[in-house]
């Protein structure tokens, strides 16, 4: 009876994959070489022949649906499943080839519509998975690996995590009056990182044993190993945070100033947690919160139509008061925001 919409999306992708077996080696005098599949050396120039690594088939697929309770009131919900490959070229740490960086998650929503449309606003709860995504091990941890792992090396150095994230997101948009728009959106998140280097821990896991095995200490013989999977661990544990924007414009239509127009946006962004530093068992950096950014960006413009071309000119100032904070989320790979910008625009329409 027109009260509900539904969609459907579905796509299937076959993802191929192929490699060489070692391709370059050194020569009887040190020289770099091209070899065959099965070692043995191509003569000059010969193309390097490759063997099929793997070839996966992934189907990709959402849902959704909007209810209308009311003439201003609407129930939504979605569902969404999908993979990508081009994330995962290369081997694991087995020397199998990379799983694809998958998704899928839900979400659930209210959508409000009043004043005849004037207001519009919605809220919506968000729960999404990310799987797959690559997390790399250091040299060190796979030379200690390799160590203990004699007859079952550690070949890569690529293992993975997976990513649930929950939030709440709240956005209004407003046009009380035709020459002025308002738009408000507030956010929250939580990510954990679940699902933590399955692959190392494994290997972990056969280390200590094989120490064991040869009358040597598990704890001093995976140093490197634990310390790493420890400085992971301390990262995974999700802190809720806030976001925030505030945009607005408004359109001056007559008198001696028609054509002008003014507006500006406040975004907020809640400081980011970094997690402590720990080296051989001691914490070198305490963990820390960086500071919160607040961002205020202003514009002014110009709009005039001369004949049947219509000229337009902008200055934005982006982060008027020069805030710069770090945002990043890694002590010692620091993020900074950009300082203030001044930009000139003007555009010709014909």
């Amino acid at each position: 009876g027109g009260r509900l919409r539904t969609s459907l999306g579905l796509s299937r992708d076959r993802w191929r994959q192929d490699a060489s077996l070692p391709v370059v080696r050194g020569g009887p005098n040190g020289e770099m070489t091209f070899v065959d599949l099965a070692g043995n050396l191509l003569p000059a120039g010969g193309a390097a022949p490759t063997a099929r690594l793997t070839k996966n088939y992934v189907t990709n697929q959402t849902y959704g649906g909007v209810f209308h309770l009311t003439r201003w009131i609407s129930l939504t919900a979605t569902y969404q499943e999908s993979a990508l490959f081009t994330d995962n070229l290369g081997t694991d740490l087995t020397g199998r080839p990379r799983q694809p960086t998958a998704g899928e998650g839900h979400d659930f929503g209210l959508r409000f519509s009043l004043l005849e449309n004037a207001v519009v606003a919605s809220v919506v709860y968000y729960d999404n998975k990310a799987e797959n995504i690559r997390s790399a091990i250091t040299n060190a941890v796979r030379t200690e690996l390799n160590v203990l792992l004699v007859n079952d090396a550690v070949i890569g150095t690529d293992d993975s995590v997976d990513r649930a994230t929950q939030g709440v997101e709240l956005e209004v948009v407003a046009n009380l009056r035709r020459n002025w728009t308002l738009r408000m959106g507030v956010a929250t998140s939580k990510v954990d990182e679940v699902n933590l280097n399955p692959l190392t821990r494994a290997a972990l896991a056969r280390a200590r044993a094989a120490a064991t095995a040869r009358g040597l200490e598990p704890d001093a013989a995976t140093v490197a190993t634990r310390d790493f999977l420890t400085a992971n661990e301390t990262t995974a544990g999700g802190v809720r945070r806030y976001t925030g924007n505030l945009t607005t414009r408004y359109t001056l239509e007559k008198g001696a100033l028609r054509g002008f127009a003014f507006g500006g946006s406040i975004r907020y962004a809640e400081g980011r947690p970094q997690p402590r530093v720990v080296i051989t068992g001691q914490e070198v950096v305490p963990a820390r919160t960086t500071n919160d950014q607040w961002t205020v960006s202003p514009f002014a413009s110009y709009r005039r139509k001369l004949g049947r071309v219509t000229w337009t000119m902008q200055v934005n100032v982006n982060n008027v008061f020069d805030e710069v904070t770090d945002q990043g989320t890694v002590y010692r790979y620091p993020r900074y925001t950009d300082p203030r910008q001044i930009v000139f625009t003007n555009t010709l329409t014909f």
